[in-house]
């Protein structure tokens, strides 16, 4: 045997065991040997207040080990939350707009009264691209804000799964059998959260006043 030729036997000996005549392969991948380091790596907010109306600009990007850490879990689904600390709950008429692939826009069913948390998800995670630009843009008309708080604007990132259907799991059940069992604004609940005021982006804080930008960002400047 030549010198060339010994080197793919070496190769294949040092990713497998020989047993007689039976290869065992190496260990495989499991959710436990996956970490949560999915937060985009970089981003942008831009909350303005437009005589009453409050228009809120989200954008993002991930970087292709952001992505990884995510797939690795195998998620049902990426949810965006952007939590209104002080806005009173279901009064303005809301508005979506985003560029995430298979998007859907999440209930504020039992939400806190005087928190909004306005949820957009992607159930195609694994069609997100890296270094590409996401947005989403939510517009609240005629939003109210609570009697004597502070208002806030934060934002998580959610990694979600899909409802657990067996007796086991009621609550989660009857929620998605309101979505008929395949709404995941009724299905998708919480795999895993991460909280931006602990990755880089502290909350906005909305002055007490009308027509106003105020802005935040985490993880430098968008690439273009």
């Amino acid at each position: 045997m030549s010198r060339a030729s010994r080197r793919p036997l070496a190769a294949l000996i040092s990713t497998a065991m020989i047993v007689g005549l039976f290869l065992i392969p190496g260990p495989t991948a499991t959710a436990d040997d996956c970490d949560e380091r999915y937060v985009p790596g970089r981003g942008h907010v831009s909350v303005a207040d437009l005589g009453g109306n409050l228009s809120i600009s989200v954008q993002f990007e991930f970087t292709q080990q952001q992505l990884d850490s995510l797939r690795c879990h195998n998620p049902a689904a990426l949810e965006v939350d952007v939590v209104v600390s002080g806005a009173v709950q279901n009064y303005g008429d809301r508005t979506n707009r985003t560029n995430l692939p298979n998007s859907y826009v999440d209930t504020e069913f039992d939400d806190d009264y005087s928190t909004r948390v306005l949820t957009v998800g992607t159930t195609a995670p694994e069609n997100l691209r890296a270094d590409s630009i996401y947005y989403l843009i939510l517009d609240l008309d005629g939003y109210v804000r609570a009697i004597d708080s502070e208002m806030t604007v934060g934002l998580d990132f959610q990694r979600g799964r899909w409802a657990g259907l067996s007796p086991a799991h009621p609550v989660e059940a009857a929620a998605c059998a309101r979505g008929a069992r395949r709404d995941p604004a009724w299905c998708v609940f919480a795999a895993n959260t991460q909280v931006m005021s602990k990755n880089g982006m502290d909350p906005i804080h909305l002055p007490n006043a009308s027509n106003y930008v105020e802005s935040g960002a985490w993880g430098g400047p968008l690439s273009n």
